[in-house]
Parts: structure tokens; C-alpha cells; sequence
């Protein structure tokens, strides 16, 4: 028995992996019932995503909405500090791929595994 992915937006309804019901914030993925909740979320992004990653620290936080944020391919990123903010803008290509550091922790051999994954390999389903 496996888990079912809840639409952020509408709880109550199930999420699909539509890959058009997909929406992007830092490195973490949001899967949506419909256009219309994926449209809701990315208007206000931080008030459903819930506790996100900083891409530089690595910090676990639950943004805002005034915390620093800043647009790189499109996908809002938002950031702990501004300290983390102006590192990324100095060189946002090297934070492109979601960095993991359990998997750093754990297994060199691993950490090298998840650094050829494409971003679109990676899934962070959001728990609150």
C-alpha cells in the first residue's frame, strides 16, 4: 500500500503527476489536482509550500513571504538570509541541482549517484 500525493491547494482531492500539474519552488516539487490549484499556488507560492530548503545553506525554513526571493529559469527561490540570497545570484548555475546532504552523509559513493541526476529525477513531496 502506497502513499497518495495530496493536491497542496485542495488537500482533499489526490494530486496527479501530470507533468503540466507540476510546480517548482526551490528545489522542491508540488503536484496539483487541477490547472486551476496549481494557478492558486503560484500566485502565492509561500503561503502553501510549506517548509522549504534554502539551496545555499541548506536550512529548512517556512517562508513568509519577506524573506529575500529571487526568479532563476522561471522557478521562484527563496532564501533564509540575504547572506544566502546574494551568494546564489553571484553564481546560480552551481546551485541549479538540488544538493542532498543526508545522501552526502551517508554515502560518498551515493552523493556522487544523486549529483547525475537530472533535476527532473527528483521529487521532494511536501509534509507540512
Amino acid at each position: 500500500m502506497g502513499a497518495e500525493l495530496r493536491c497542496p491547494v485542495r488537500p482533499s482531492r489526490p494530486a496527479s503527476i501530470d507533468p503540466g500539474l507540476v510546480s517548482w519552488v526551490n528545489h522542491e516539487a508540488y503536484f496539483f489536482s487541477s490547472k486551476s490549484a496549481k494557478k492558486r499556488f503560484e500566485r502565492r507560492p509561500t503561503y502553501w509550500c510549506g517548509t522549504i530548503t534554502d539551496p545555499v545553506s541548506l536550512e529548512r525554513f517556512r517562508p513568509s513571504g519577506d524573506e529575500p526571493v529571487t526568479y532563476y529559469h522561471g522557478r521562484p527561490f527563496y532564501f533564509a538570509s540575504v547572506e544566502s540570497r546574494d551568494t546564489f545570484l553571484a553564481d546560480p548555475e552551481s546551485y541549479r541541482r538540488a544538493r542532498n546532504r543526508m545522501t552526502a552523509a551517508a554515502d560518498p559513493e551515493d552523493a556522487e549517484a544523486a549529483d547525475d541526476l537530472e533535476e527532473s529525477d527528483r521529487v521532494v513531496v511536501p509534509t507540512g
